[in-house]
């Protein structure tokens, strides 16, 4: 557990420039800064979370803060793989930058894969970038506890392929409710939003000033009510 702490211009060679949890164990941050991590040649510019295996250890970030964080693949801010439950609330995400590699790693601010059970909820993501998903980049949560709502997401960007503020791919049953995406930017595929290979409800959301890429893009195997 980290709590009330403050992690600023760490690097790590690989993977995790702030916080690496890898291993068979749960990992909390709570009221807890973390700026200018970089991820030299590895993911996770400022957190990485890896338990090893999946449906047993939780992720759970809080009131936090996550800026000018840097991975050179995935999860420019956070990398979080095989997570049994994932919770992210009251946190900012300002800044970040996945893919210093230069070719095709995602989730500026968040990367997620292979999640049980997701809440997202009172988040900014803000100015963040990656080769898809400049916010966040999903793919794989796989029960129909997966929930998004009350968060801002403004100016990210995926500077190549789709997702400006979120690329959500494999999700079994997204909820999208009450979110606000505002002047967010893709190469094509959803400059706010992209679903891919998924089912959502997206309610009472506002999407506006996309910069490019549609709004809002589902593939034909998404469905979306």
């Amino acid at each position: 557990e980290v709590t009330g702490s403050t992690f600023a211009l760490n690097t790590a060679y690989n993977n995790g420039g702030a916080i690496y949890s890898h291993h068979y164990s749960s990992l909390s941050i709570e009221d807890t800064v973390l700026e200018d991590g970089l991820a030299q040649y590895g993911y996770g510019g400022s957190v990485y979370f890896y338990p090893t295996t999946g449906s047993a250890y939780d992720l759970s970030i809080s009131d936090s803060t996550i800026s000018d964080s840097t991975a050179y693949y995935h999860g420019g801010g956070v990398y979080a793989y095989a997570t049994n439950d994932l919770s992210i609330t009251g946190s900012d995400f300002v800044d970040n930058a996945a893919n210093s590699a230069n070719s095709n790693y995602d989730g500026g601010g968040l990367y997620m894969h292979s999640t049980r059970t997701a809440e997202v909820a009172n988040n900014v993501f803000c100015g963040n970038s990656a080769y898809g998903g400049g916010g966040v980049y999903s793919y794989y949560v796989y029960t129909n506890s997966d929930e998004w709502t009350n968060n801002i997401f403004s100016d990210n960007s995926a500077t190549w392929d789709g997702g400006g503020a979120i690329w959500m791919k494999t999700h079994y049953y997204n909820e999208f409710v009450n979110n606000t995406l505002v002047g967010n930017d893709a190469n094509r595929y959803g400059g706010g939003v992209r679903y891919q290979t998924s089912y959502a409800t997206f309610t009472n959301n506002v999407v506006a000033f996309t910069q490019g890429g549609d709004g809002v893009h589902g593939d034909a195997t998404s469905q979306a009510n």
